[in-house]
């Protein structure tokens, strides 16, 4: 209903404060725009702009390459995991098959001593991989299997001491080089040996760093 009769002065008045008001909103709305597009096309810039080099991934460890035979030895009761995420981290950088691991390079009805020794003289590194139990993981008869002389660990060890490959002690979770007391007389060559420790909470780094001194130390046989 019309509480007021609009005359044509009054008609008029409202024409042109509507026109104002049209004219007021669209400024308004052309401001909001203008004022949240900038952040919006900074920040597009920002996403589609190339980085500057310094912020660019230059990791020298990408490049690397192994070109010789490494071995993984390992108890598998100690640190199957540990020597497996090696395996990963050094892939990667050579052909899968350069790296010895017995469960993916021993098939069904391999010789298993004869495929352990005959791959420990084709290598130029052996890896042992040491964990916190590895001289005191036990047989069936609570002996040490270190000190068992059908040992495959010891005979891995033993084979490549003997026929002067680069024998490099790797430890991982939080482990140390076992005593004197605890290796066989064979293996006792080991515990001169500088061992590479692999940290859990540098575990990129410390590869990286394995990876290295393969590389650099490593002359094929």
């Amino acid at each position: 209903a019309i509480l007021y009769p609009i005359k044509t002065a009054d008609t008029s008045l409202i024409i042109l404060s509507l026109v104002v008001t049209v004219a007021i909103a669209f400024v308004f709305r052309t401001f909001m725009f203008l004022l949240i597009g900038m952040p919006l096309t900074y920040i597009d810039e920002r996403l589609s702009k190339r980085r500057p080099a310094l912020l660019e991934s230059n990791d020298p460890v990408k490049s690397l390459r192994i070109d010789h035979n490494i071995f993984i030895s390992y108890r598998r009761e100690d640190s199957a995991a540990y020597a497996r995420l090696i395996h990963d981290a050094l892939s990667p950088h050579t052909e899968a098959a350069k790296i010895f691991m017995d469960r993916t390079a021993i098939h069904d009805g391999d010789d298993f001593i004869d495929k352990i020794t005959g791959a420990v003289l084709e290598c130029e590194a052996l890896l042992v991989v040491i964990g916190p139990t590895w001289a005191t993981c036990k047989n069936q008869g609570n002996e040490p299997r270190i000190m068992q002389t059908n040992d495959f660990v010891r005979l891995e060890i033993a084979t490549g001491l003997a026929s002067n490959r680069l024998v490099i002690p790797v430890l991982v979770g939080n482990a140390s080089m076992p005593t004197a007391e605890q290796l066989p007389p064979e293996l006792l060559p080991l515990l001169r040996k500088h061992a590479r420790e692999l940290s859990d909470s540098r575990w990129q780094y410390d590869t990286g760093q394995l990876l290295e001194s393969l590389v650099e130390e490593v002359v094929p046989a």
